[in-house]
């Protein structure tokens, strides 16, 4: 709890609280809730949004635990119709361990912004993984470092979450030397700037769609108006007749 905390004071989220863990109503494993407000990269929309996360942890055996977790976004663009999930499977291995992420988009309906908020969605996940990674393994490290201390000497937790806690921008991320380790994505790697041209191209495109179709129900009323008009001069000839 103590690393989850610093991990996410040091990336820049805020009001961070987590719930203890309790099992869940199935009894299949243990829950617990998150909430916390994260800043978002891009240009367009707020700055920053609140986010709940549930998170589940299951334990398939000895060597094996799967985590899960289920992120609602409340103050983005289309928010109820959208979940961020994700999937830890941590495996047991000859001298460490085998991690694999998997992080896929659910979304309640199809709307024409589903890929800007699909690519934003995953490369902030892609950008949040790659800092935990540093990060948990530097303090891994450090409390491997410091079991070979005398104990009386040994650093304290915060010493330790200070030493280790780690965030690179994106341009400077450097890639980490864990073979036991792997992050897997599963979507294609893109840019943030192909995602601003992208909104700003539907942006135009949606403002010529109003133009185009307010020009129509111009010329539509201009029409109805000429064609009562001539009605009405028809009839009048009608009657002097």
């Amino acid at each position: 709890e103590e690393f989850w905390n610093a991990f996410h004071d040091k990336v820049g989220y805020e009001d961070f609280t987590m719930t203890k863990w309790k099992p869940s109503l199935e009894n299949c494993c243990l829950e617990r809730s998150v909430d916390f407000v994260v800043p978002i990269k891009i240009s367009l929309g707020p700055k920053s949004t609140r986010v709940t996360q549930k998170q589940r942890c299951r334990f398939v055996n000895e060597n094996e635990i799967i985590f899960e977790t289920s992120s609602h976004s409340h103050d983005v663009i289309k928010a109820n119709e959208f979940l961020v999930n994700a999937i830890w499977i941590i495996k047991r291995s000859i001298g460490g361990c085998d991690l694999s992420i998997y992080v896929s988009v659910k979304f309640t309906k199809k709307n024409w912004l589903n890929f800007m908020i699909k690519h934003t969605a995953i490369e902030g996940s892609r950008d949040w993984f790659d800092n935990w990674l540093l990060s948990a393994s530097a303090f891994a490290n450090q409390l491997k470092l410091d079991l070979n201390v005398p104990h009386p000497l040994r650093s304290s937790k915060t010493k330790l979450l200070r030493r280790s806690l780690v965030s690179f921008p994106t341009e400077e991320r450097k890639p980490v030397e864990e073979p036991s380790s792997n992050l897997n994505v599963n979507t294609p790697k893109d840019t943030n700037s192909q995602s601003k041209i992208i909104l700003i191209s539907l942006l135009v495109l949606l403002f010529t769609l109003f133009c185009t179709t307010f020009y129509y129900y111009y010329q539509s009323s201009t029409l109805n108006n000429n064609i009562d008009d001539m009605q009405q001069q028809i009839q009048s000839l009608q009657e002097e007749l």
